[in-house]
């Protein structure tokens, strides 16, 4: 059975690779090129695992999954019963017990930094929901673990792999519309999600309506906001520069620049439902509504408007779950060990913009309170 070699590239001074030895003991990932279907432990029985892990990788070829693991390990016999798979109360134990080539950890965001470390260090492949860590520090961290075993990291974001947010991606990287002129994002939820659920559990990270404090600002851009977020990473690649953050009610809005682009992010929490996407070009505007499933309510659509309003047009896209493209995407990552290191970056990056955001409103809060 092949193996990565015992040295791995690091980068010298001249922003080249040279190889350098492994550090002795460590356990590092296989190729999986013609090795069967990728084995897979899910860590966290939850909500997003119940609404679309477990069911997207139950009818994924080339995937099996093989261990379900939860610390409240009544909830994780339930689903391993519900779907005639061993469970385990540890991820220790699952590695330990099971055959198993990587993991996909749904978890709250404060556990998925040591879970990745603790899954590099057995030298099995991860894919984390989004975010990757509560912390761009803890991200940092886990990350170095992860790339010096030479194990494959995902994280879970949908929105690039959803079918209307794409198209407008291809818009922005095809310059077909001309120049992005501003973009405006707004995320609202407050509709129920609709799926088969298993076991008697609450979320442990439910996001508060909103007090107006820093705290409730960074929930909410961990949870909800760091899915559009990540998607302006994507599109023009750097950091963006926060301008502003304001709060007004159940509404927190956030304005920043990427290149001299102007981009406006609203999270309005459970004042409304849906998440949408305003962008603006040269030669007319893009209306995206983007697609979750386990949230029926609400469903894809792309909007075209040239400039001057003329043949406005909805392009007919032949949309798949987002959430089965992104697991289609990581098997394929696992299988050929193909480069993801830019992505994982960008991750890294969205946390690294969630603090900017977060001290922007801590030194405006100090800014407005009147001197003792």
């Amino acid at each position: 059975m092949d193996v990565l070699s015992d040295t791995v590239r690091t980068p010298n001074r001249a922003g080249r690779s040279r190889r350098g030895r492994r550090p002795a003991g460590v356990r590092h990932a296989k190729r999986r090129a013609e090795l069967g279907p990728v084995k897979i432990a899910l860590v966290g029985c939850g909500y997003i695992a119940q609404a679309e892990h477990i069911p997207n990788w139950r009818q994924l070829p080339g995937a099996d999954l093989v261990a379900v693991v939860d610390n409240r390990s009544a909830l994780a016999e339930e689903v391993g019963e519900y779907y005639r798979v061993p469970s385990f109360s540890s991820m220790q134990a699952a590695l330990a017990e099971a055959e198993v080539d990587a993991v996909d950890i749904c978890t709250p965001p404060a556990s998925h930094a040591g879970l990745v470390e603790e899954a590099a260090r057995a030298g099995k492949h991860v894919l984390v929901e989004k975010p990757f860590a509560d912390s761009a520090e803890t991200a940092r961290t886990a990350l170095a673990s992860a790339t010096i075993r030479g194990v494959v990291v995902m994280v879970g974001y949908p929105r690039p792999f959803d079918f209307d947010v794409a198209y407008l991606t291809d818009l922005i990287s095809s310059g077909s519309l001309g120049r992005v002129l501003g973009l405006h994002t707004v995320f609202k939820i407050s509709h129920p999600a609709s799926y088969t659920r298993i076991g008697d559990f609450e979320r442990v990270l439910p996001v508060p309506v909103g007090d107006g404090s820093a705290h409730d600002l960074r929930l909410r851009l961990l949870e909800q906001s760091v899915h559009h977020l990540n998607l302006f990473g994507l599109w023009f690649g750097s950091r963006p520069v926060v301008d502003a953050v304001r709060w007004s009610g159940r509404l927190w809005s956030v304005s920043a620049s990427a290149g001299g682009i102007p981009l406006t992010h609203f999270n309005a929490g459970q004042s409304g439902h849906g998440e949408e996407i305003w962008a603006y070009f040269e030669k007319g505007s893009v209306h995206v509504r983007p697609w979750s499933p386990h949230l029926p309510s609400t469903y894809g659509s792309v909007t075209v408007t040239p400039t001057g309003g003329a043949g406005v047009y909805q392009p007919v896209l032949a949309r798949r779950n987002p959430y089965l493209v992104m697991l289609e995407s990581f098997q394929a990552r696992v299988n050929r060990l193909e480069d993801w290191r830019a992505d994982v970056d960008r991750a890294v990056g969205d946390l690294e913009l969630i603090d900017d955001i977060v001290a922007w409103f801590e030194q405006s809060a100090m800014d407005r309170t009147p001197p003792a």
